[in-house]
């Protein structure tokens, strides 16, 4: 059972510091016994008055409390003494806050009122019944859960308890205490559950215990209250997700919200000693100590205001702001014993000139000599760890939270022994560290009270130790782990890829290779050229093994490039390869090339699922047969590429799965034009989502990624032309860059991330963009499934035409401004050798015009012996059908609307040869001066 804690004079060897104990000389020894007696007594009673103090004066311990947070904790205890009703609370807070006063205290309160309500019992000369039962529980003194169980089986003496022994294995006393608390009913006599230092049975086991508890509080039997108290605040996010979900959710929290100059008050009060007080100590007022205490309050008055004081109070107060880290301090100023030796000869200068010589040895017992660090929570010493390491890395260079804490991040996924906070509670932790002077803004960055907390993160700081001084102090760290150890050791020197890492990332003109896939299998679908084949050749720069899995083995009349041609290329940059002719589509075929793989090179480290295939047609224009090409080869390929490359990527030291797919982005807006081939690609973004959570705890990356904008690759040359892809796209290599940097990245540190190009290498410091830009300065294409690329495509569309600056027309009646004198201005232009470039007839669905507009329009580009163009039927077959309204057909053939746009925002619909089509947006720019 758990008491209220004694309160008594102690003795000249004892401190109030927890754990610390202050060995003070005995003083002097004068031929006045008397008066040496008198100043031994004026020395303890200065020290009993620290212990006792409290913000009211009054003495007492329990007046320090919040009144607000005892009625609640109070409240808590009395709903199950009292009412029968179970519940459970976490009191948080720092070293010396006053979380177990303040159960103490509540523990009092509710025993003293039972004791007034059994009034009968005490009145009749029996004695009266207890409240409740008291289970205490420190997590620090059970080594397992096993031991916590027979703690409470003693404590509650269950009947398997014979003779202070507790019978039977972990298992059998965990059911029969939980048997004996659903045994009980509201009449049961209740029992409480106080467990101090709570974080420790968080990092036992599988957190049984705590999950029975918070289980028995919501099921009717013994009435039961569990308190857990701890001084971490990120307990919660310790709790395993079913645990958690059994607690109640309620948390008082101890924070001590006094400013610098209410300690400093305090101080000040806490050190003095008024005349009337001295009868309580057994002293007597007279002449000397009355003289003794004037000078005492004089010199206190000077030492409070003193520089030295209020540096050291602000540094000490600065991490830990509460009572008891003041209060030790304080104690070993008044306990210095030269203070009251020779009582009648001392004054105020003397005392003040004793009192600033004590103050640093005073600062040394508060902190326990590196105190300052050695008292931080686990969470922030990590991070301030990883803020050495990058002021190490990057040479001094300024950083935010944000920086810090994706290093965080990856650290903990690496090193799973270390418990990963939230991002809300590290910026806390974060902040904390701010505050506590280990971290500075930068110099006129510094952080406003009224910022919100995003804003706040975004702020640049700097280290405010020296990395040596901060690493001296780390290294005593009580307890530090193994893993946190390591990585404080770890240097720009030894650490060869960090260095390498540096140097790309201060590099804003290119991402280099650090040589970090070196000797890794990559396997690559639809390497043959492209995004797939520039990923191959950046991986092969680093002595990557490589397979290239393709359908094209032989050359393609209008695509350049084969599998073995692909192959020349990554030997010549420095991999080895191995070409393999693969339809993702058929199982046995992946499945061969798999164990080919698996044969030349060992093993399989990375797979790059690239491969796809891609349709726009709206859902009535598109039929099934593209329908099934688009889903086999996106998302069933997908999925089987990753199934029969898995078993052997679980094995590697470096598994990484990399699909060439988008974000997930539900808005309607990219399903309503191309509804098929969206569902396609997001199969492909599906098996990210699923296989990075499924193949998490194996340390597999899994992980997309996606362009910002159009992509220049022969299919688009091809499709489009070459000038119009290379004015709108950026190059390859941004893909093969970002995925570079993606693959790169340790085993189990980066997964389930659905990362843009362009972001990827931002935030590996690669700032210079317009490299990748086939036309530097050229306004770019945006892709799809990006909301900035609807608000960009919406734009466009609605935007004005602009006559300003424009060039004149060839024509003096100006721009055309119906349908009709669209095709007139058209048909004279019409000629053989447009004819036999484009080779390709178009029909034309417009609506939404006046009824002479309304209906089929024709465009002959293919035979020069039928009608060129005009109203009604064509006269031979369409190669192309188009759909959409007049007035935006009129737009985009007078340059105000282009093609893409127009099809990306779902005003154009599309039927037929999609390559066709697309060569129809070269013809108009070539006539936009001609109409």
């Amino acid at each position: 059972m758990i008491s209220p804690r004694k309160r008594r004079i102690l003795s000249p060897v004892s401190s109030p510091t927890k754990g610390c104990s202050v060995v003070l000389p005995r003083v002097q020894i004068n031929d006045d016994k008397e008066m040496c007696s008198t100043a031994e007594a004026l020395r303890n009673a200065f020290r009993a008055k620290l212990l006792l103090f409290a913000d009211d004066g009054r003495g007492t311990i329990e007046s320090a409390i919040s009144q607000d947070k005892l009625m609640q904790c109070t409240e808590c205890i009395k709903r199950t003494v009292c009412l029968g009703e179970s519940g459970s609370l976490m009191i948080i807070g720092h070293a010396g806050s006053g979380k177990s006063t303040l159960v103490c205290t509540a523990l009092k309160l509710v025993r003293e009122e039972n004791r007034k309500e059994n009034l009968a019992d005490v009145v009749f000369g029996s004695e009266p019944t207890q409240p409740f039962l008291l289970v205490s529980l420190r997590g620090s003194c059970f080594e397992d859960e096993g031991e916590a169980l027979k703690s409470i089986a003693r404590q509650l003496k269950l009947d398997n308890v014979v003779e202070d022994r507790v019978m039977g294995s972990v298992g059998d006393n965990l059911s029969f205490l939980l048997e004996a608390l659903r045994a009980g009913g509201k009449k049961t006599l209740p029992v409480v559950f106080l467990l101090d230092e709570a974080e420790e049975f968080c990092s036992r086991g599988k957190q049984a215990l705590l999950y029975n508890l918070f289980d028995c509080t919501q099921i009717s039997g013994t009435p039961i209250c569990v308190i857990l108290m701890t001084r971490r605040f990120d307990l919660l996010d310790l709790m395993e997700k079913r645990v958690r979900s059994r607690f109640s959710q309620r948390i008082l929290r101890m924070d001590d919200q006094r400013s610098h100059q209410q300690l400093v008050d305090l101080s000040s009060r806490m050190m003095m000693i008024d005349f009337t007080e001295l009868n309580k100590f057994d002293i007597s007022p007279n002449k000397a100590v009355k003289r003794f205490l004037s000078a005492w309050e004089e010199a206190v008055s000077h030492l409070v205001g003193s520089e030295v004081f209020q540096q050291k109070l602000k540094s000490l107060t600065q991490l830990r702001r509460n009572l008891r880290s003041v209060k030790a301090l304080l104690f070993t100023i008044v306990s210095d014993p030269s203070l009251f030796s020779c009582l009648n000869s001392k004054t105020a200068d003397d005392l003040l000139t004793i009192m600033k010589a004590s103050v640093s040895k005073a600062y040394s017992v508060a902190t326990g000599g590196c105190g300052t660090v050695s008292s931080l929570p686990l969470v922030e010493l990590t991070l301030l760890v990883t803020a050495r390491r990058h002021h190490l890395l990057r040479k001094g260079e300024p950083f935010n939270f944000c920086m810090i804490f994706r290093e965080y991040v990856n650290f903990t996924k690496a090193n799973p022994v270390i418990t990963r906070c939230h991002r809300r509670v590290a910026s806390t932790a974060f902040q904390s560290l701010v505050d506590a002077g280990f971290l500075e803004p930068l110099s006129g960055d510094a952080v406003k009270k009224d910022e919100n907390a995003r804003s706040r993160d975004y702020r640049l700081h700097l280290l405010a130790w020296g990395e040596d001084e901060l690493l001296r102090h780390v290294k005593v760290y009580p307890g530090l782990p193994t893993a946190l150890q390591r990585w404080i050791n770890s240097t720009v020197v030894a650490d060869f890829y960090g260095l390498f890492s540096c140097i790309a990332r201060r590099n804003p003109s290119k991402m280099i290779n650090t040589g970090k896939l070196a000797g890794k299998t990559v396997f690559i679908t639809g390497a043959s050229r492209g995004i797939g084949k520039a990923i191959a050749l950046k991986v092969a720069k680093d002595g990557a093994n490589v397979i290239v899995a393709a359908k094209t083995a032989q050359p393609h009349p209008k695509l350049p490039g084969t599998i073995y041609t692909a192959c020349e290329e990554v030997e010549k940059a420095g991999g080895k390869c191995l070409p393999c002719v693969v339809d993702i589509r058929d199982e046995a075929q992946v499945g061969a090339a798999v164990k080919a793989a698996v044969e030349k090179f060992g093993g399989i480290d990375i797979l790059i699922n690239n491969a796809s295939a891609i349709n726009l047609s709206g859902t009535e224009q598109l039929d099934m047969k593209r329908y099934d090409l688009m889903h086999s080869i996106n998302t069933r390929g997908t999925y089987l590429c990753s199934k029969m490359c898995i078993p052997h990527i679980k094995k590697s030291s470096h598994p990484h799965i990399l699909n060439l797919s988008p974000p997930l982005n539900m808005n309607p807006f990219w399903f309503k034009s191309h509804v098929g081939y969206t569902m396609a690609k997001y199969g492909m973004s599906m098996c990210v989502l699923g296989m990075a959570e499924e193949y998490r705890s194996l340390g597999v990356n899994v992980n997309a990624l996606w362009p910002r904008t159009a992509i220049r690759t022969a299919a688009m040359d091809m499709l489009v032309g070459e000038e119009s892809s290379a004015s709108q796209s950026r190059k390859p290599e941004i893909m093969s860059d970002a995925a570079y940097e993606i693959l790169c990245k340790d085993k189990g540190t980066y997964t389930g991330h659905f990362a843009i190009d362009d972001e990827v290498l931002k935030a590996a410091g690669v700032t210079d963009m317009e490299q990748y830009s086939c036309v530097p300065g050229s306004k770019l294409l945006p892709d799809f499934f990006l909301d900035e690329a609807m608000i960009a495509l919406q734009d466009d569309f609605t935007k004005k035409p602009s006559t300003e600056g424009s060039k004149p027309a060839a024509s003096s009646a100006g721009p055309p401004k119906t349908v009709m004198d669209v095709f007139d201005r058209i048909t004279p232009i019409i000629n053989e050798e447009m004819i036999g470039k484009m080779k390709a007839s178009y029909e034309f669905e417009l609506k939404g015009g006046t009824p002479e507009e309304d209906g089929k329009w024709f465009l002959n580009l293919k035979d020069a012996g039928a009608k060129p163009s005009g109203r009604g039927d064509s006269p031979i077959a369409a190669d192309v059908h188009f759909t959409m309204k007049c007035p935006d057909f009129v737009k985009m053939f007078s340059g105000n609307l282009k093609p893409t746009t127009a099809f990306m925002m779902g005003k154009l619909k599309i039927k037929g040869d999609m390559g066709k089509a697309m060569k129809l947006e070269k013809l108009m720019k070539s006539m936009e001066s001609k109409l």
